[in-house]
């Protein structure tokens, strides 16, 4: 590995080509969505709008990398200089000095957190780093494992282990334009919550919250395996977010406003039976600004 610089060792890259194709069939009765794909110099194409393509079609654009951790150390030394661009099924890595390198990527939306992966093939020689990858509307994490290493499953680096995380912001062009007041959501952030007895997290959410305090997003459950919608308020009198996860018999969560802004607090979970549990709530990722 001593012939490659810096970032190749943490991003190995290939150049060669990708494209986004799918077979899905629809259900009796289930209207078909298109994503319309701009191609420069060419008439644009509509494809079907499937899950994959339309995760690939959020990553679209450049993003600028705020934080890198290696092996549970911080590298503020890489950050200002690296950028990524991605397009759908290509990522361009973009470091200061060097030239641009190109790589094809692959999503994996049957695990949670979905699987993000790309390969480096040389004569004679194949090196994968695998991973996994949440977005968040402007911001994106990756967390990858060392080369043909077993892929990283979670948003963690330890010493000696070979990942490398990875926080970006996307860069928006200065003419884009914003959403009217009542439509505009203000991430909150995406927060792992564990139970008081368990080391690793027993469920992930992402809380969003727009100008009339009205509280959206998602939950993922590793016990179950579930993804489920969340909604809920922040009460201006008590100064809690209250959210309510799943459908039907559902299980409510409270959590203080200005604890969603600490590195870790406190969430209390109220179940359909009406038990009640204490949960620490810690940030995986800041939320876009």
């Amino acid at each position: 590995m001593s012939c490659l610089h810096p970032l190749a060792v943490l991003l190995p890259l290939a150049v060669f080509g990708a494209t986004d194709e799918s077979n899905a069939e629809l259900r009796p009765g289930e209207s078909r969505q298109f994503i319309t794909i701009e191609r420069p110099g060419l008439p644009p194409v509509q494809l079907p709008a499937t899950d994959e393509l339309v995760a690939r079609d959020a990553l679209v654009g450049t993003w600028q990398v705020t934080s890198v951790e290696y092996e549970g150390r911080p590298r503020p030394d890489l950050s200002p200089n690296l950028r990524m661009r991605f397009s759908r099924g290509r990522l361009e890595l973009l470091q200061w000095g060097r030239c641009a390198m190109i790589v094809a990527y692959e999503l994996d939306l049957k695990t949670y957190p979905p699987r993000f992966s790309w390969v480096l093939r040389c004569p004679g020689r194949t090196m994968l780093q695998t991973g996994v990858y949440w977005q968040d509307g402007d911001t994106l994490m990756l967390c990858v494992a060392s080369i043909n290493a077993r892929g990283a499953t979670e948003f963690l680096t330890q010493p000696d282990d070979g990942r490398t995380l990875y926080i970006l912001q996307r860069i928006k062009p200065p003419t884009e334009k914003q959403p009217p007041p009542d439509e505009q959501w203000m991430s909150l952030g995406v927060f792992a919550l564990a139970k008081a007895d368990q080391p690793g997290a027993n469920m992930i959410v992402r809380l969003a919250v727009n100008h009339q305090g009205v509280v959206s997003g998602e939950s993922y459950d590793f016990v179950t395996k579930s993804k489920l919608p969340l909604d809920g308020i922040v009460d201006s009198k008590t100064g809690q977010v209250i959210w309510t996860v799943g459908r039907g018999e559902v299980t409510v969560m409270r959590a203080s406003l200005d604890g969603l802004t600490e590195t870790s607090g406190q969430v209390l979970v109220q179940y359909p039976d009406g038990r009640t549990e204490t949960w620490t709530m810690t940030y995986m990722f800041a939320p876009s600004r």
